[in-house]
């Protein structure tokens, strides 16, 4: 659980950083890193809740 933390964290310091250095020419490009920090997130978190269902069955 700890590296994906830790890529989400990456993820969005990248995204950031872009943000910053295109400050002046935002496009809808810049969108791909948040839209697969929340993709992963509930990835994860879907595979969390079926290991949990597994678990109490």
């Amino acid at each position: 659980m700890f590296w994906q933390k830790l890529l989400s964290s990456y993820l969005f310091v990248k995204f950031l950083e872009v943000v910053f250095v295109n400050i002046d020419n935002l496009n809808w490009n810049l969108l791909i890193l948040p839209i697969s920090i929340v993709l992963m997130a509930v990835g994860l978190k879907v595979l969390k809740l079926n290991k949990e269902e597994n678990n109490n069955k």
